[in-house]
């Protein structure tokens, strides 16, 4: 999946619920690598487009000056991910009460997280989220700590439905 793709330098650079498919054998699958980028070590040739505003990471809608274009990163998609993990486990969209992109994009840029009160989630998954929605991108955990997570949050809920 994403660690397979990050792992070749590859970045998908537009993860959204809708790029995410699951097989047959329930396994998932990453689609639409439309506007991936193979990373380069100097200069990505990467410019970002207008996608799905409720996953993308912030720094891709506001970028510094003196950079007017913007690349993706592993980083991005990591903030993407933790937005699928949102509705994975919980069934909701990043910023599920904001329903046009412009007031997505407010939300973002007033640094409103993509959750609102009315989501109960567990702590320590609301904790994992919001490493993965950090503003210093330097502080989302990798790939490999994000699927490690989710199999042990999931394997936690299919243990908590079954001994209902």
């Amino acid at each position: 999946m994403l660690s397979a793709v990050h792992d070749r330098d590859v970045i998908h650079g537009d993860l959204t619920d809708n790029n995410v498919l699951v097989a047959a054998d329930g396994s998932p699958r990453l689609a639409d690598f439309g506007i991936s980028n193979i990373l380069v070590q100097t200069n990505p040739a990467f410019s970002y487009h207008t996608g799905a505003v409720r996953w993308v990471a912030p720094e891709l809608l506001d970028p510094p000056e003196d950079e007017p274009t913007q690349c993706a990163t592993k980083s991005t998609d990591i903030y993407a991910l933790g937005g699928i993990m949102l509705q994975v486990l919980y069934g909701k969209q990043p910023y599920c009460w904001l329903k046009t992109a412009i007031h997505i994009i407010s939300a973002k840029f007033g640094h409103i997280e993509p959750i609102d009160s009315s989501i109960g989630i567990q702590p320590n998954h609301l904790d994992f989220m919001r490493r993965c929605w950090s503003t210093a991108k330097e502080g989302r955990p990798s790939v490999e700590e994000v699927i490690n997570y989710l199999q042990e949050a999931l394997s936690s809920l299919s243990n908590e439905t079954s001994s209902v």
